[in-house]
């Protein structure tokens, strides 16, 4: 929630729970809003928390003003039978960036600190493939992007330390609305609610995550590609990365730019029907981007990194996409539209195959 308005009491998270709404005060953990501007720290929910009655919730926060609340990971844990009044528990300090102990490529902090780190993307807990190729679930695992660095904490991939990985591009910092010193134009803070860059992690594999951004540069704002619009991947949680932009600024038609801003990462799995069940029925990965010109798909397989357009302009119209995720017991992907409303492109896995299909052969 934004700390926009004129109650100075109020920051932090509104939850509905079924009939109930519960709002969530953070005030205490977030830095006066003359040093930051915007209320950019993100939240997930931990689904491979076990053994719990209710719902883990892991925020980033910033410090607080009188640095007595550092910033890091914290962990609220809500009861899933929460009445209107009741007190909500005190979060759980899970890692601090005071803690940070390595990098893998040796760098530091760009400010030689961490005490204006901000993370404008969690994810918390996940299944990792191992070497010999089993699967296991990761309750402990964070993952954060900042606009410089993907940081990470995980008792399978950092021996439970924090460590940071610097990226190969530092996006643009989040903006307010102000006007540039030399030119005197307005700058408007990005539509992704004051966030640069975000990040997709798999489902089935926390090593594949990808990290989007269509704003290097939120000054600069036409057709030219000086910017350089990038996709980026790592198949090894951010220990090496690569590009796979690809022809996406083509197949989307754009006159301009090509907006990405949403991701969404899925395994591609075997048809249910080809009597084959015994074995692995993932066949590929399937990454998804929400652009200016609606949803376009790529598959880890395909080294050339093609893009087609997944679904029909009835599944989802040439609109910028604003956000995806997927619902997988039904089976839906879900698109939000920025104006066109939200739709849902229903039986996805055989969409993606069949997509994979014509990709891959045209």
């Amino acid at each position: 929630d934004d700390d926009d308005d004129d109650d100075d009491d109020y920051s932090g998270l509104r939850m509905i729970q079924g009939d109930l709404v519960i709002d969530i005060h953070l005030l205490d953990y977030f830095k006066d809003e003359s040093q930051f501007p915007f209320f950019v720290q993100s939240f997930a929910v931990n689904h491979h928390a076990s053994q719990y009655n209710g719902t883990k919730l892991v925020i980033w926060a910033n410090q607080s003003n009188d640095r007595s609340q550092p910033s890091g990971f914290y962990e609220y844990s809500l009861p899933f039978d929460l009445h209107e009044n009741d007190t909500i528990p005190s979060p759980i300090l899970l890692a601090k960036t005071s803690n940070i102990v390595s990098s893998d490529n040796g760098n530091g902090f760009n400010n030689g600190s961490t005490d204006d780190y901000s993370i404008y993307k969690v994810v918390c807990g996940g299944n990792i493939i191992l070497e010999n190729g089993t699967s296991v679930s990761d309750p402990s695992l964070l993952l954060g992007l900042s606009n410089s660095y993907l940081t990470i904490q995980s008792s399978i991939l950092t021996n439970n330390e924090l460590i940071f990985r610097q990226l190969p591009v530092s996006f643009a910092s989040p903006v307010d609305l102000s006007y540039d010193s030399i030119t005197g134009y307005p700058i408007l803070g990005p539509l992704t609610h004051g966030t640069t860059c975000t990040m997709a992690v798999a489902p089935h594999d926390a090593n594949i995550i990808t990290v989007i951004t269509g704003w290097l540069n939120t000054v600069e704002n036409n057709g030219e590609d000086d910017d350089g619009e990038i996709l980026l991947l790592t198949q090894d949680s951010g220990e090496s990365w690569t590009n796979v932009f690809g022809d996406l600024l083509n197949v989307t038609a754009s006159v301009g730019k090509v907006r990405p801003s949403s991701l969404l990462i899925l395994p591609v799995v075997k048809d249910i029907d080809d009597g084959k069940n015994n074995e692995d029925t993932t066949t590929d990965v399937a990454l998804l981007v929400g652009t200016v010109s609606g949803v376009y798909v790529s598959y880890l397989s395909d080294e050339t990194h093609s893009w087609s357009r997944l679904g029909t302009c009835a599944d989802c119209p040439l609109v910028l996409v604003t956000g995806m995720s997927y619902e997988p017991s039904s089976d839906i992907i879900i698109v939000a539209t920025f104006g066109r409303g939200i739709y849902t492109i229903a039986d996805s896995s055989t969409v993606l195959r069949n997509t994979k299909n014509k990709t891959l052969n045209k």
